[in-house]
């Protein structure tokens, strides 16, 4: 059997000695979804266990104690959402597409945040799982889903810009009333902090996209009690 090389999307600690990744195959066309989540863990005999995810492109994982069950949470660019438990699997989609006149953008991070999942992407989409539900909690920074005119030669005769002015690349933070997102807005970076009730944008010290955001408790305040962040840019 031919060995393919593969890249590793993203990963999280699982505990000290485990560690849950997701993987694509190198050779696939841009345009075929497969992933695979691997359990690595490093003081075992068998150190590796996978399962395959086909039609998946996971983009994001993440650990959580989701009601005293240990979980590993896989999510894929569409929403697509795995929770990998003892007891089996559980499969859902944080919004599925309801009109396909309408660009919604991908999903472009998974979060745990006191055992809250949270997610989010283009369009500035936001979403927290409460109550074995998905809901939006973007409030006042999310926008409209981008509607395709209906002429069949549109992409080939048409240089309309169909793209968001917000996009997300990052959410954390401390708790539900202390949640920080990052990401662009018209194409510069974009920092914005939840208190619970709405959305406040942050000025921000550079105007490079930023790409991740990592809260770091140190008893000061900076857009939020007691907290201070720091964001990465490429």
């Amino acid at each position: 059997m031919k060995k393919a090389s593969i890249t590793f999307n993203s990963g999280c600690a699982i505990s000290n000695n485990n560690y849950y990744l997701s993987a694509s195959i190198d050779e696939l066309d841009s345009w075929d979804a497969f992933s695979r989540v691997f359990i690595y863990r490093h003081q075992s005999d068998t150190n590796w266990s996978s399962h395959d995810l086909d039609g998946w492109k996971v983009i994001s994982v993440a650990y959580a104690n989701l009601l005293n069950n240990r979980s590993l949470i896989s999510l894929d660019k569409e929403g697509n959402v795995e929770i990998f438990q003892q007891a089996g699997e559980k499969y859902q989609q944080i919004c599925p597409v309801t009109n396909e006149q309408f660009i919604y953008g991908q999903f472009n991070r998974l979060c745990v945040i006191q055992d809250r999942i949270y997610a989010c992407g283009d369009g500035a989409k936001i979403y927290i799982y409460e109550d074995e539900n998905w809901k939006s909690i973007a409030n006042n920074l999310e926008e409209k889903p981008l509607e395709i005119p209906k002429n069949d030669d549109f992409f080939l005769n048409n240089d309309k810009d169909l793209s968001f002015k917000k996009n997300l690349y990052d959410i954390n933070g401390f708790d539900k009333n202390n949640v920080y997102v990052c990401g662009t807005q018209n194409d510069e970076g974009f920092i914005a902090f939840f208190n619970g009730l709405k959305w406040l944008e942050v000025k921000r010290i550079t105007p490079s996209a930023l790409y991740a955001i990592v809260p770091c408790p140190d008893g000061k305040k900076h857009s939020g009690p007691g907290s201070i962040w720091n964001t990465f840019k490429r």
